[in-house]
């Protein structure tokens, strides 16, 4: 429970979780009891893998924002670069798509949903920049071919 927000809206979230965690396991349950407490381990299991994801990708974005090129001679660096970003702005978008596994912690994190979204943009913006140097290194190649 500590790795996540609860999303149910349901106070009783963390007891169930606690008590799921502690009948996990016993002998001396039935077949549904077992089965619900399975249940509840295995969305536990989600929910933190999902949170993970969401803090994970904040941490990729901003690396991968301290890793930007700028102008220089050669191009390959930039697409190199503007090559890991593109899909990693998607991802981040898929994330914030309404109906996305995602979604609904993100709407329960907003501190994260904040930062998501100024990285989002951050990122737009730097592969936006990314764009202009390209286009303007290859347009200086164009003119020095002309001459």
């Amino acid at each position: 429970m500590e790795n996540y927000p609860d999303i149910s809206g349901d106070c009783l979230f963390a007891d169930v979780l606690s008590h799921a965690r502690t009948l996990s396991g016993k002998e001396a349950l039935d077949e549904n009891s077992s089965r619900v407490v399975d249940e509840w381990l295995r969305y536990d299991e989600r929910c933190t893998r999902l949170c993970g994801e969401i803090r994970d990708w904040q941490a990729r974005a901003d690396a991968l924002l301290g890793e930007r090129t700028g102008p220089g001679k050669n191009l390959e660096p930039m697409r190199r670069w503007r090559a890991r970003a593109e899909p990693m702005l998607a991802e981040g978008r898929e994330m914030l798509a309404k109906g996305s596994p995602h979604a609904r912690h993100l709407a329960a994190m907003p501190e994260e949903r904040k930062a998501r979204l100024a990285a989002a943009g951050a990122g737009r913006d730097a592969i936006d920049g990314n764009a202009a140097r390209i286009a303007k290194r290859l347009r200086e190649d164009e003119e020095a071919a002309e001459r």
